[in-house]
């Protein structure tokens, strides 16, 4: 179980190094399209140790050497890839945000209903977030002091209230839900729904039953605005 994580400006340092340059001594770390095949490999190598360490001490607790020492690289090697620590929590971040944006996704499975999709995209959604749970609750303590992990978060955040959205209004215009709801309040309400239940269980450690929890989510979906439409 990772560590809590008390995380401020000044502990964090995320949101200062949004500003940094170079690393101390003249030299910047090599782009990633200017790495050999094997710069690639030990740079993935990198974000894989740190992620490790980063779930299971936390951000404030995790150092460069520990990050170095996983992934069986020498510390100066670090800093060809990577201006800090906060750079590299970034990436880790990036990649956890990239597969939570993908579980976000209604998806169009051939000669699936409407709901059996919705059903699907909840449980994908739910089973990405465990596969995370970790790093999201890094992400959501970090995201006040960084404008970075701040805009990753809404930008998965909206593309997921966005789609709920879509279903409101397709069921306003056919006359089966109240005209006069909001239609980004009602995506707000019901897509809080789920957030929540990940958070509890996840983070928490509340009781979790995957099929009662999906079920469930989609029982109460589909009767306040009806099933996602076809896109």
């Amino acid at each position: 179980m990772a560590q809590p994580v008390r995380a401020t400006p000044s502990s964090t340092g995320v949101a200062a190094a949004s500003g940094s340059k170079g690393n101390g001594d003249g030299t910047t770390p090599v782009p990633v399209q200017s790495l050999s095949a094997r710069g690639k490999r030990t740079r993935a190598a990198l974000i894989q140790a740190a992620r490790d360490a980063f779930e299971e001490v936390g951000l404030n607790e995790a150092r460069v050497a520990d990050i170095t020492r996983r992934a069986e690289v020498s510390y100066g090697s670090f800093y060809t890839y990577f201006e800090s620590k906060e750079e590299i929590f970034r990436e880790v971040v990036k990649q956890v945000t990239g597969e939570m944006f993908e579980a976000s996704a209604v998806g169009d499975a051939a000669g699936s209903s409407p709901r059996d999709r919705l059903a699907a995209a909840n449980r994908r959604y739910l089973q990405a977030y465990e596969r995370n749970a970790r790093i999201m609750g890094l992400i959501e303590e970090v995201a006040p002091y960084d404008s970075y992990s701040q805009e990753l978060l809404k930008g998965i955040r909206g593309l997921f209230l966005g789609r709920i959205e879509n279903g409101v209004r397709h069921q306003q215009k056919d006359g089966r839900l109240d005209p006069d709801l909001d239609p980004r309040v009602v995506a707000r309400i019901l897509g809080g729904m789920i957030e929540q239940v990940a958070r509890l269980s996840f983070i928490q450690g509340e009781p979790y039953d995957e099929d009662v929890v999906v079920h469930t989510l989609t029982t109460l979906w589909s009767n306040a605005v009806g099933s996602v439409p076809d896109e």
